[in-house]
């Protein structure tokens, strides 16, 4: 992926005294085929080793089944991981332009 056509930038960010919400833009642009898969590839990825990483942690500690909590995640975002090829694949077949907006937002509260 060429390294100006991934924006990174903040985009928003809410403060009273101390910071409450930040934002970030990850990925945000126009990007090709090729471009897309990766972009959709190593987000989704990043998240579903994550989860592969929790569910080890969990049936580390208890020695039990795997933790269906965490392999449902896993299987979602695989689904979605899916989904998203089948657009860029609808794109590609009817030359259309692929626009990647992805958001990481983090928000603190009160427990």
């Amino acid at each position: 992926m060429n390294p100006q056509t991934l924006e990174i930038m903040i985009a928003h960010e809410t403060a009273t005294t101390e910071k409450i919400s930040q934002e970030t833009k990850l990925a945000n642009g126009v990007f090709n085929n090729s471009q897309a898969r990766d972009i959709v590839k190593n987000l989704i990825d990043c998240q579903i080793n994550f989860y592969k990483l929790e569910n080890l942690k969990s049936w580390e500690a208890c020695h039990s089944e795997e933790n269906t909590h965490w392999m449902k995640k896993i299987d979602e975002l695989t689904k979605k991981k899916e989904e998203f090829n089948n657009l860029i694949d609808k794109a590609n077949k009817e030359g259309l332009e692929i626009n990647i907006e992805s958001i990481l937002e983090i928000k603190l509260s009160e427990k």
